[in-house]
């Protein structure tokens, strides 16, 4: 998955942002459901914050870090609910792109 330069460039003092707009950028394109996929805070505390000792202490800086990404990545399609965020089917952070290579003629 290609990941916007700039968007690393302006994460890159927080590591738990740049962590989270990595796994938004890979997992937000492969979301298939329409009414799209929810992660319980629960989830998102083992995937990301092992370390915070009290719950609320990872929701607030996992909260923090999404305002963030969503910054850097405003096509993310990301809702929070009661109990944790449900996650939308989005456009990748960079395009893709083709690339036509033309042979020359024998």
């Amino acid at each position: 998955m290609p990941l916007d330069a700039r968007a690393i460039h302006g994460l890159q003092k927080s590591a738990l942002a740049l962590d989270a707009y990595t796994w938004l950028a890979h997992r937000l394109c492969r979301v298939r459901k329409g009414g799209g996929v929810k992660l319980s805070w629960g989830n998102l505390r083992q995937q990301f914050g092992q370390e915070y000792r009290c719950s609320k202490d990872f929701k607030k800086e996992f909260r923090a870090a999404l305002l963030k990404v969503r910054a850097v990545y405003p096509g993310a399609r990301i809702d929070e609910e009661i109990g944790g965020l449900r996650l939308y089917s989005s456009p990748a952070p960079v395009p893709k792109s083709q690339v036509v290579v033309q042979l020359p003629a024998r």
